[in-house]
């Protein structure tokens, strides 16, 4: 269930693809035995999944008797639950019917005549009070749940569906709103054990308790699954102090913040944080950030503020506790850029981590670091590593000597 914030619709079918290659059904006609075997173990069926091109190819019905068959015959084994109502613009659509903006995207995708907006939600809570169950019975089972969402479906019916997910939910650890929000009221509200929170954009609202008690890492972004970025600016806010006691924090930011907007906030305390990546323009959240047990930090940045005032910012914040960072500055507008222009700031910033005991980047900042290690014995005193960051993302490098 290893699902990103930062997902497309390409990636979102390649995973539907990955599970729908593993459901239990798909080998019941191998043989007697594995016949056996499928039908008599529970756990084979926790994944209940719920895709859009199911519904294309093999219709409604189809797909609620498979659900149906795998809350059954799961008994009471805990669920994983993918509710994955995409469009895929790689397929042509349906020549009986005409799609117009604001449809449903299952409806879309079955091809069927819509009456009113009130069929159209129905037709999308049959499918989902089931997998809630009679008063949110199969919902007590569920583990972890992916929304995935359709950009194009309009926000009113999110909220409709949002009805359906204020069930009670103990065993819920992991929990991903893709491209989804939440509405009016707090949806799982008592998720008690909820340790894994990813989200794409912010409107969503989790649980009755602020903070959210137990959750250990979050990953966010903004913007929308077919590339559409909007900013939430103070919503973004609003659920990082929720999460304030999470281990491990993944932030991708396309438009960023308006200074404006944050600058009389309070800052961001997150007393629990060990690892931090931050993507994007994320340059206006340094200068709230407080993290005094951060041991490691990657940190992918395209600046709008500019990488001289960005350093300056990292430079300014404390941490203490920190030991590993992976650092990438670019320019999307400059390809020809390099760090040589903010050669100084950098060094300024690094000097002021003397705890660092690795250092991974692109080659031009291991060169930096060498010729400023060489030329001062009191530069990083801890460092043991340094390596650089392939194309492909993975590190090459010897330690340092």
């Amino acid at each position: 269930m290893n699902w990103h914030s930062w997902f497309r619709w390409k990636d979102v079918k390649r995973f539907v693809n990955s599970l729908q290659g593993s459901l239990p059904a798909d080998f019941l006609l191998v043989c007697r035995q594995w016949t056996q075997v499928i039908l008599h173990n529970r756990r084979l069926w926790t994944t209940v999944l719920v895709d859009s091109w199911t519904i294309r190819e093999q219709g409604p019905q189809a797909m609620l008797a498979k659900i149906k068959a795998h809350l059954q015959r799961s008994g009471n084994e805990p669920l994983d639950v993918v509710y994955a109502a995409i469009h895929d613009p790689s397929l042509p659509p349906l020549e009986r019917e005409t799609f117009g903006p604001g449809q449903l995207m299952v409806q879309k995708l079955q091809g069927l005549k819509v009456a009113s907006k009130s069929s159209r939600l129905q037709q999308i809570g049959d499918l989902l009070s089931v997998l809630a169950g009679e008063d949110g019975q199969e919902m007590k089972r569920w583990r972890s749940c992916i929304l995935a969402w359709s950009a194009e479906s309009r926000w009113a019916e999110c909220w409709w569906m949002s009805n359906f997910l204020t069930y009670p939910t103990p065993l819920l650890e992991s929990l991903c709103f893709w491209n989804f929000t939440s509405g009016q009221q707090p949806i799982f509200p008592n998720a008690l054990v909820l340790k894994r929170l990813v989200t794409t954009g912010y409107h969503v609202q989790v649980g009755a308790e602020v903070p959210l008690p137990c959750i250990e890492s979050a990953d966010i972004s903004e913007g929308s699954s077919d590339g559409n970025h909007d900013r939430y600016d103070l919503s973004a806010v609003n659920l990082l102090r929720r999460v304030s006691g999470i281990r491990f924090l993944n932030i991708l930011m396309v438009n960023g913040w308006r200074l404006s907007l944050i600058e009389g906030e309070e800052p961001l305390h997150f007393p629990n944080l060990v690892n931090l990546k931050l993507e994007g323009d994320v340059s206006i959240l340094l200068c709230k950030l407080r993290a005094p047990r951060l041991s490691s930090f990657t940190l992918h940045i395209d600046s709008g503020a500019g990488h001289e005032e960005l350093l300056g910012r990292l430079a300014q914040t404390d941490l203490p506790e920190l030991s590993r960072l992976d650092l990438d500055l670019i320019k999307t507008d400059d390809p020809q850029w390099t760090l040589d222009e903010v050669e100084l700031s950098l060094i300024g910033m690094l000097s002021t981590k003397g705890t660092l005991r690795t250092v991974i980047g692109t080659a031009d900042l291991e060169e930096v670091v060498k010729r400023w290690k060489k030329k001062t014995a009191s530069f990083l005193p801890r460092l043991v590593s340094l390596r650089v960051r392939d194309p492909l993302g993975s590190e090459v490098g010897d330690d340092w000597e």
